[in-house]
């Protein structure tokens, strides 16, 4: 076989190849026409000279990054960021009038700034909802950590609003509900109640009662057997000791851990 038939099949290949994979349809055109234009010369040396003399010289090059960016264009279209595709498609567009713009890569620092401002908008929104958790979990004993969450849940809620999101509009939105691993009438709850904690966490009242009844209940009980539980600490005293070990890890994933340095220290 001729190296020009050879060339003109492997044109014809890339094609196929490009065309199967259903995201490079401009390479793929590319491609079939190049082979198409080999189909008159009668070496592989004679059909380099005559595409490097005609407007194919750059055109595999210029059709790879037409699809790469209609790729993006679509990938963020469909994962519902228009501004971000929005970018990509401009300058595919802008490609397609002027060939010489493909070098020109400030667009690709555009992008970035905005798929940015989609993750700090996630970022986000998971901390509000790590807050709401903590806050809807909170104990009376720990009241310093619940203030400092109720902070948290602020600063996050100003982070949305710094970066021109609303928590209402967020929420709402199906690739930021996907963050959420809880059930539709949970997250309902969520999105209706955490606004409010930033000003009125939730209500511990009844559990203060409750926690206050029965540490009066139990002071109540441990005065009446006062002497009895100062005897059996002095008992069991005698009986506790405390033991300090050092312990290595296995070499492999099947070896054991061992245990030295034990040192048992009495009370």
């Amino acid at each position: 076989m001729r190296d020009i038939d050879k060339a003109i099949r492997l044109y014809l290949m890339m094609a196929y190849r490009c065309g199967q994979s259903g995201c490079a349809t401009r390479q793929s055109a590319v491609y079939r026409e190049m082979a198409e234009l080999m189909k008159g010369c009668e070496t592989a040396e004679e059909a380099s000279v005559k595409i490097k003399n005609s407007s194919y010289f750059l055109a595999p090059s210029l059709a790879l990054m037409q699809d790469k960016l209609a790729a993006f264009e679509r990938a963020y279209r469909e994962n519902e960021m228009p501004d971000v595709a929005d970018v990509y498609r401009k300058k595919r567009e802008e490609i397609e009038t002027d060939a010489g713009s493909m070098y020109e890569t400030g667009y690709e620092q555009a992008a970035q700034r905005l798929k940015t401002r989609y993750g700090q908008a996630s970022e986000a929104f998971t901390g509000i909802y790590r807050c709401y958790l903590s806050l809807l979990c909170s104990s009376i004993i720990d009241e310093a950590s619940a203030k400092k969450t109720q902070s948290e849940l602020k600063e996050n809620l100003n982070k949305l609003g710094e970066i021109g999101f609303d928590f209402s509009m967020v929420a709402a939105d199906e690739k930021y509900r996907k963050l959420i691993q809880s059930g539709d009438i949970a997250y309902e709850r969520f999105v209706k109640t955490v606004l409010t904690f930033c000003d009125s966490p939730p209500d511990l009242e009844d559990e203060k009662r409750q926690v206050q009844a029965e540490y009066n209940e139990a002071l109540k009980i441990l005065a009446e057997k006062k002497d009895s539980v100062l005897e059996a600490g002095r008992v069991n005293r005698q009986r506790i000791k405390r033991s300090l070990v050092t312990v290595v890890s296995p070499d492999s994933k099947a070896g054991g851990y061992s245990y030295i340095d034990e040192e048992v220290i009495a009370f």
